[in-house]
């Protein structure tokens, strides 16, 4: 109750914001033909045709999704609300309207209307006109159908219908612009408590695009905070209530806001006064208006300019991306975190993934997170201000660091975007220029300083300090030159005209281990004392110059992009003399104090950092050409397209339709005229006519005086006059001459080539799939044609028409078989060793760290070697260990545990009677398991008959659980297992000894388990984030799941019990899943964008590593195959299905063309997948060559497949520890290598209760 009424409070502190009338909008409504989408809470709609394109950023979509929390989606639904998932860069494609957790449950909280309209030609003139007045270059842009979705006095989660908004989105497109309008009618509500308060809450309602690209974007002014009240009163159409924007085709650029007044304006501006404009004002300031304007300021005790207001008191986070090159090297993109404590002004700074080659040095580099210090300064008297009060978190800061004793110079500059929805800072850094080296293990001090801050303009405040760093007691001089832009409001007078800036308690290290630089600084700002000489006195500084106070004396120091000395300041031109910034792939234009960066074409960016772009994301191919994948490169190109020839950016005209040349003059030739794409006859030089009779010009001057004749010709007289002839061998008018071989004439090409026409002359060139010069060509065998290079390699063009297979960068070998390069090259080494060269291999290798053993990829924490002390269990033996290179106790066969203790093994050998009457005892790889008899399903303890219908596929399919049978036919197609409404099933796996399914419900947060034909269903987890992948261990009867809500790995007893937390560190977006419960491993998929991976650990947690990191996208579907011990998963951003070993060698390519592959699994001999885009369940050999025919699904489901499992007539061999007598532990007993286990605690038991045995085994 207390949580409502807390709600309640802040949904009602503020008043309605009143926009577009509800008569203006386009109408909706099922009297309209609308559609209503399902009432509830996170709803999505089916997938909607479309009958007409729409563009959204360089793509093209003919469906599309309405989901119930304002917003529509391409490519998939996106029903449920996730409090993290923040505008832009949610990774998804989607419009924002009005994003919030909606709630539709009862009948008071609304309705969501949607339909395509194509027929109604007054409403698609209507928004022709619209978008013809506010957007220039327009004026041919005609609608042919708009997309209108409508949420109608809509309420909030959960099932809250007191304060309920109105809006709506209307996109119009001709099949290639697309045109978004936004209307809002009320605005009473913007954020609900959120479904994981108090841990997530939501953030205020968010309004924008995303290109799902987690780089392209655009979000309405005040998205994402309390601003959003005001997306009914702003307009940047003058319109209060109303947004326009182009949205596609752009080109590869990004949403485009209505030209009318560029998105920038908030109402009209002809009434420049707090009565219309208070609302730009945040949230905890006031307006307060002056004459002409007005400006905000931040009520009392909040702090800042009135745009951006803080809470006194309260910590600050900034995270950010340093970019740029030091000393030569290439520095990120890496990550930078700050926290400041407010309360005293101290500032702390990391910068990771910094090596130590550039690490030490970058000690001396404290200025980078030195703005922070200058934000967020404690005041030391009334009236003090510090940057935050006078910039806000929006701002652009520039920094010149002089060393003095080396020369050594280095630009800083840093863009400040202000609090993201978390309320977190974001910045981004760009480096770039040199510092004096400072040698591994040296560390700095930093002397206290005092610096001043001076307002030089409106808007814009500079400081120049003189500081010392110390290294072994030799202190060295360097300078820092600093300039901060921001938006100043022009009306409020200005009573700060400089600040002092105390720093002291400096503090700076590099962590190598870490590879982390590491600055602490504590800053207090105070007014100047003094008279400013600046001011006092007749300065004459450049007018591109700026006065910096020195004691009671100034300096002009010329402003940055200018240099001289102070008094007069020329421009540098940065671009000639190689001091830009510029991206290699971009063009440098100087101008007046700086430069611009633009990407050449081909690439897109903001010009210092460029991307190559493919046509499948921009497509700039020729009219003539289609965007193709190249299986070689498995990259998108501009191919051109038959009977044309270029690069597929520009292609011209080959095809020879029809060939009129056969009656040609002696003096012409036969040529293809590109523009009208035929043959024609065309005159030589020195001749006029229609190409089929020429007759000679009469020149009056002779080659003689004027030597016009070709390469290949003579100047010589010919009846009194001079004239050019072709030499032998050639033939023309002697301006003009080609080899008399010509294929135009003489037909001399292959029989698997062709006569183009190309630099000027006719030239035989081989038919694709061969190789030679034209007149001789033969079938090409390399890898252009054969494909047949290492997944690893690339077939690259080495000259002279060959090709041949390369390994990539970090793996070395004849490109047929690559292998990684060294650990210098790519890291391969153990988190607990490090890169080293090694004097006697000559090479870098990897070694393990003190207190661990082993090769170096992998390491183990030490022990003292069994062949020293002779440690080991009576029932073991100390045997050495080539994959770690030590030596290592070894149960004996019939024994299990770690060497150290070894006790009688639960096999059949030992205890014979352990055996169904239905199986027998055999040896399967060092221990003796029970295997059911050929006719029998089970673990070997328990059997029974079985059937070919005992084995089969399970899938989930939205709230359909679906059975499939390995060859489906029309009398046996499979069927729905069971459905649960509301549900959405996403993983799945199947208990092979209890026979029953456990699977994932993302909607209801739970995991649920049934028997295999759907009965006795019931939750045995609940209170989770976002469950994922769930793996059954059948063996010790555990669970294991992913969570990418929590970012957690757990496990818990198939009943639910002992939950316990393995990971929760180190994920950003963990999905599927799988185990291995005879060798203790587990395997999880971590489909993080900017780092995918997938890991491996022990079944206990312990022993955590990477598995594998190259080459991944989107990994998610995870299966083990049992039989040839190795791990197969499925990437949809690669297009692959892969497999390697558990030992972590032989990878391979399965299947590289899979459209979106999403679950996975296997049996003995063939891999099958759930695809999102063939909605059918493509399989092949596990050994991969060609697919086999797809299975059909039955009728029942609805929806994209998810998750897929095998149910099988026995469960796979192998045992472990675990599964006799739960390993003779209290709670969980969880398997590890080597036949080991561990008694693990639960997350809610004390940890000594747990411990305690119920069996002394």
């Amino acid at each position: 109750m207390g949580t409502v009424q807390l709600l309640l409070v802040f949904l009602c502190s503020f008043s309605a914001s009143l926009g577009v009338p509800r008569e203006d909008l386009y109408p909706f409504g099922p009297s309209n033909g609308d559609k209503v989408l399902r009432k509830g809470d996170d709803v999505s709609s089916k997938e909607i045709p479309l009958d007409i394109d729409i563009g959204f950023f360089n793509k093209r979509h003919r469906s599309i999704f309405v989901n119930s929390n304002g917003h529509l989606s391409f490519v998939t639904e996106l029903p449920r609300h996730k409090s993290d998932l923040i505008l832009p860069r949610i990774g998804y494609e989607v419009i924002a309207v009005f994003l919030a957790d909606i709630d539709t449950t009862t009948d008071e909280s609304g309705n969501i209307y949607y339909r395509k309209e194509v027929a109604n030609q007054q409403l698609l003139n209507r928004a022709s006109r619209s978008i013809q007045q506010h957007f220039k270059n327009v004026n041919n842009f005609r609608a042919k159908m708009l997309f209108i979705a409508t949420w109608d006095r809509v309420g909030y989660y959960d099932r809250q219908h007191d304060l309920v908004n109105t809006f709506q989105v209307v996109l119009a497109t001709d099949g290639r612009d697309t045109f978004a309008l936004f209307h809002y009618v009320d605005i009473n509500w913007i954020q609900s408590w959120g479904k994981n308060a108090p841990l997530a809450p939501d953030v205020p309602a968010q309004a924008g695009f995303d290109a799902g690209d987690k780089r392209r974007g655009l979000t309405l002014p005040g998205s994402a905070t309390k601003g959003a009240t005001n997306f009914a009163l702003w307009s940047n159409v003058n319109s209060p209530g109303v947004w326009m924007f182009h949205i596609g085709f752009t080109n590869g650029d990004n949403v485009k806001a209505a030209d009318a007044n560029s998105g920038q304006d908030k109402g009209d501006k002809a009434d420049n006064t707090c009565a219309s404009q208070a609302s730009t004002c945040h949230s905890d300031a006031q307006c307060i208006d002056y004459n002409p304007g007005f400006c905000c300021k931040c009520v009392a005790p909040f702090f800042g300019n009135g745009k951006d207001c803080l809470e006194p008191g309260v910590p600050q986070r900034v995270n950010g991306i340093v970019t740029g090159t030091i000393n030569g090297q290439q520095v990120g993109p890496t990550d930078l975190h700050s926290y400041i404590v407010t309360s005293d002004g101290r500032a702390y700074t990391a910068v990771s993934r910094i090596p130590p080659s550039i690490g030490y040095s970058m000690q001396s580099l404290a200025p980078v997170g030195g703005i922070l210090g200058w934000l967020f300064a404690k005041p030391e008297r009334p009236g003090s201000k510090n940057g935050y009060m006078v910039a806000g978190g929006r701002m652009n800061r520039t920094v010149t660091v002089r060393f003095q004793s080396t020369g050594d110079v280095l630009t800083v500059r840093q863009h400040f975007e202000g609090h993201n929805a978390l309320n977190y800072m974001q910045m981004q850094t760009y480096i770039n220029g040199t510092i004096p080296e400072i040698q591994e293990g040296q560390k700095v001090t930093i002397d206290d300083y005092n610096e001043e801050f001076r307002r030089i303009s409106a808007g814009q405040m500079r400081s120049y300090s003189d500081r010392v760093y110390r290294l072994d007691g030799v202190a060295y001089r360097y300078s820092v030159d600093q300039t901060v832009v921001y938006e100043a409001c022009e009306y409020e007078p200005q009573d700060t005209d400089s600040m002092k800036l105390g720093v002291s308690r400096n503090f700076v290290v590099y962590d190598p281990k870490e590879m982390i630089v590491r600055y602490a600084l504590t800053n207090r700002v105070s007014p100047m004392a003094s008279s400013d000489p600046c001011v006092s006195s007749g300065q004459i500084c450049d007018e591109n110059a700026a006065c910096t106070p020195v004691g009671q004396q100034y300096q002009c120091r010329c402003k940055n992009g200018y240099q001289g000395n102070g008094i007069t300041c020329e421009d540098i031109d940065e671009c000639a003399t190689g001091r830009d910034t510029c991206h290699p792939n971009a063009r440098c234009y100087n101008t007046d104090g700086g430069h611009e960066c633009r990407c050449e074409a081909g690439y897109v960016g903001d010009g210092r950092n460029c991307q190559k772009f493919s046509c499948n994301e921009v497509n700039n191919c020729d009219a003539n050409a289609e965007c193709v994948l190249d299986q070689d490169t498995n990259s998108y190109q501009c191919e051109c397209n038959d009977g044309f020839s270029g690069d597929g950016l520009s292609c011209s005209g080959t095809e020879q339709p029809e060939i009129n040349c056969q009656n040609c003059h002696v003096h012409a030739q036969c040529i293809f005229d590109v523009s009208g794409l035929f043959h024609r006859c065309q005159c030589h030089e020195g001749y006029t006519g229609d190409g089929k009779d020429c007759t000679r010009i009469q020149y009056e001057i002779g080659c003689n005086v004027v030597n016009n004749c070709d390469i290949n010709a003579q100047c010589v007289p010919v009846e009194g006059v001079y004239q050019c002839r072709c030499n032998q061998g050639y033939y023309g008018d002697g301006q003009r001459c080609l080899p008399s071989n010509d294929c135009s004439v003489v037909n001399n090409c292959d029989v698997n080539a062709q006569c183009l026409y190309e630099n000027g002359r006719y030239q035989c060139r081989c038919n694709s799939g061969y190789r030679g010069d034209g007149q001789t060509c033969q079938q090409a065998n390399d890898c252009s044609v054969l494909s047949n290079c290492h997944p690893n390699a690339r077939c690259i063009d080495v000259g002279g028409g060959s090709y041949q297979c390369r390994c990539a960068l970090g793996y070395g070998g004849d490109g047929y078989t690559c292998t990684p390069e060294q650990c210098n090259v790519i890291d391969i080494c153990d988190r607990n060793a490090q890169c080293v060269p090694d004097a006697i291999l000559r090479r870098y290798v990897c070694q393990c760290r003190e207190g661990y053993t082993g090769n170096g990829r992998t390491c183990t924490p030490s022990v003292m070697p069994c062949n020293q002390v002779n440690n080991c269990d009576p029932n073991a033996d100390c045997l050495y260990e080539s994959s770690t290179g030590a030596y290592r106790c070894i149960c004996r066969q019939g024994y299990e545990g770690d060497g150290y203790a070894c006790r009688p093994g639960a096999n059949c050998r030992n205890n014979p009677n352990i055996c169904d009457p239905n199986a027998a005892c055999t040896l399967a790889g060092s221990d003796y398991v029970c295997l059911c008899n050929r006719g029998y399903r089970g673990d070997g303890k328990r059997c029974y008959a079985s059937s070919a219908a005992d084995s089969y596929l399970l899938y989930t399919q939205g709230m359909s659980i679906m059975q499939v049978p390995f060859n489906p036919s029309q009398r046996e197609p499979g069927k729905q297992v069971l459905l649960i409404p509301g549900q959405t099933a996403i993983g799945i796996d199947v208990d092979c000894y209890e026979r029953s399914i456990y699977w994932t419900d993302v909607s209801n947060r739970v995991i649920r388990q049934a028997r295999l034909d759907g009965s006795d269903q019931k939750i045995v987890i609940k209170d989770l984030g976002s469950p994922e992948g769930v793996a059954v261990d059948w063996v010790s009867r555990n669970m294991y799941w992913s969570d990418s809500a929590l970012d957690r790995i757990e496990v818990a007893r198939l009943d639910g019990s002992y939950r316990k937390t393995l990971f929760k560190t180190g994920l950003v977006n963990p999905r599927g899943i799988a185990v291995d419960p005879a060798r203790g491993n587990m395997y999880w998929a971590d489909w993080n964008r900017r780092e995918p991976k997938i890991e491996v650990a022990n079944m206990d947690g312990t022993n955590r590593r990477i598995f594998v990191q190259d080459n991944l996208l989107l990994p998610n579907g995870l299966t083990m195959d049992y039989s040839s011990q190795q791990l197969c998963w499925g990437d949809a951003g690669t297009q692959r299905v892969e497999c390697m070993r558990i030992d972590g060698v032989g990878r391979r390519t399965i299947y590289g063309l899979a459209s979106y592959p999403f679950g996975l699994a296997s049996t003995d001999t063939t891999i099958y997948w759930t695809d999102w885009e063939t909605k059918t369940i493509p399989n092949i050999d596990k050994n991969g060559g060609r697919p086999n025919e797809a299975l059909s699904l039955p009728v029942g489901g609805n929806g994209k497949l998810y998750g897929i499992s095998v149910v099988r007539n026995q469960c796979p061999a192998g045992s472990n520890a675990c599964a006799r007598n739960n390993g003779g532990c209290r709670f969980l007993c969880l398997p590890t290598q080597y036949g080991g286990h561990t008694c693990a605690c639960p997350d809610n038991v004390d940890e000594n209760e747990c411990n305690e045995l119920l069996l002394k085994l």
